[in-house]
């Protein structure tokens, strides 16, 4: 009898911590640039480094400090030489964020992303050559974010990708965006 009370007692203290945690899903959008830094071929290939990128995001935050961050991102096609190269990722961050004051919080994060690398070649004649690159690579940034309200934030963040493959090495991203949280 006494194992079960006590057993009962343990199962509503822990129920009852676990109701309490705050979870708040949002979701995002981003718009921003990225600089490539070009391995092997593509180093010695005229082939521009600067990217417009945009991110869809789908986020749950954690009480006040603690996030995690699913996103899908692509990039536009740049110039190389006779072809396109354009790159899109799907990704997963954990974030850590640091209330400055009352609107205003910083965050870093960490994760990892799964890149597609697209080079495309229009030979003529109805023919196209189409080389395609995947590459899991990790992912460190942060940023910071302000809420304008409880429903809406805006975000500026800095990311750096390290992909360390035959074409490329690392990506670092500029991104300014919205989130609207439920």
């Amino acid at each position: 009898m006494k194992k079960t009370l006590l057993l009962a007692g343990v199962s509503c203290l822990f129920s009852a911590q676990v109701n309490a945690l705050e979870v708040k899903p949002y979701v995002g959008l981003d718009v921003g640039g990225s600089h490539a830094e070009y391995n092997g071929l593509f180093e010695a290939a005229d082939i521009d480094e600067n990217f417009v990128v945009s991110n869809l995001n789908l986020g749950l935050r954690f009480e006040k400090y603690l996030g995690i961050e699913f996103s899908a991102q692509g990039s536009s096609e740049v110039d190389a030489g006779e072809a396109d190269f354009s790159y899109s990722s799907v990704n997963a961050d954990v974030l850590v964020y640091a209330p400055l004051y009352e609107k205003a919080e910083l965050f870093g994060l960490a994760g990892v992303g799964y890149y597609t690398f697209d080079l495309k070649n229009d030979l003529g004649h109805d023919y196209e050559l189409h080389l395609q690159n995947n590459e899991t690579a990790f992912r460190l940034g942060g940023g910071i974010q302000y809420n304008i309200n409880e429903k809406w934030a805006v975000r500026g963040a800095v990311r750096h990708v390290f992909i360390d493959n035959d074409y490329i090495d690392t990506i670092t991203e500029f991104t300014l965006g919205v989130r609207y949280n439920f």
